[in-house]
């Protein structure tokens, strides 16, 4: 299971750019479950997903996967668990 607990992610913390993508989102997918995340551009997709795979850190919050506490794992090490496939096959 994929769970996301009160995830908080800020882009340009401190300035007045300051924007907050995720104050408080949790989200979780159980074994088996098929998942789709829609919205328009700019909404947070790809960030969710950045988030998730360790791409981009967290400034609040917990990811869980199988029980387990990844939210301080690097990138490298949650690949063992989490494949991800890039819309431009040169990434």
């Amino acid at each position: 299971m994929l769970e996301c607990r009160n995830l908080v992610k800020r882009f340009n913390a401190g300035t007045p750019d300051e924007v907050t993508l995720f104050n408080g989102f949790s989200f979780s997918a159980e074994p088996g479950e098929f998942v789709s995340i829609i919205g328009s551009n700019g909404s947070g997709k790809t960030t969710l997903l950045n988030l998730v795979c360790g791409s981009l850190p967290l400034d609040g919050g917990t990811i869980a996967f199988g029980g387990r506490d990844i939210t301080r794992l690097s990138e490298h090490k949650r690949a063992v668990f989490i494949g991800r496939g890039f819309q431009d096959p040169q990434k």
